[in-house]
């Protein structure tokens, strides 16, 4: 995963706990060297005791299970964790993909989206859409509980993030504390980035 993702999973994560079973959907790994991954979500959940399946629409390293997000083969409420770290984008028909996961989400479920916006287009196979923060949140409309966010420039973010609950999410104030302090944080290190460059020029 990208570290600006890893980053912000570890925000979500401190302000609520994850619930197993963990599903990643898109969870093969990409050797991309413009992009070096920073870690995996499997790794994170290992960690935490809880139970991870990776997924993907396509066998390869880090898949346990193929799935084709447009159509599910999982029961109803039988996922505690729903990941798709920069996934969405690929996914042709993306709300009925929504749908999907809100059905086999258990009640107290949580959904974990993240998206990339001002990014080359990178064929994992392919690569459909680039949404906005409000495009996201129209997309997690179904959820009782969203949270979007976005870092970098607020006319071209970089990366575009969302939290959305089944049922109201606890610990919501501190929810919006730990996404607030990620943003902030972001874009401070994207700042000192760009002053950097600037310096060498």
């Amino acid at each position: 995963m990208r570290a600006v993702v890893k980053r912000f999973a570890d925000a979500v994560f401190a302000a609520v706990a994850p619930r197993g079973p963990v599903y990643e959907f898109g969870s093969m790994e990409v050797n991309d060297p413009a992009n070096p991954e920073v870690g995996n979500f499997r790794d994170i959940v290992d960690g935490l005791g809880l139970a991870y399946v990776g997924c993907d629409m396509r066998a390869g390293p880090g898949v346990d299970c193929i799935q084709d997000l447009h159509a599910l083969d999982l029961p109803d409420a039988s996922v505690g964790t729903a990941i798709l770290a920069d996934t969405i984008e690929h996914v042709e028909y993306p709300r009925r993909a929504i749908d999907g996961l809100q059905r086999v989400l258990r009640s107290d479920g949580m959904l974990l989206v993240t998206t990339v916006m001002n990014f080359p287009i990178h064929a994992y196979p392919e690569d459909y859409w680039r949404f906005t923060p409000k495009g996201l949140e129209s997309l997690l409309k179904p959820f009782a509980g969203v949270f979007v966010s976005y870092c970098g420039n607020p006319l071209l973010p970089r990366t575009v993030v969302g939290i959305a609950f089944n049922s109201p999410p606890p610990a919501a104030e501190r929810l919006e504390q730990q996404i607030a302090r990620w943003q902030q944080q972001e874009n401070r290190r994207a700042e000192r980035v760009a002053q950097r460059t600037q310096e060498g020029a």
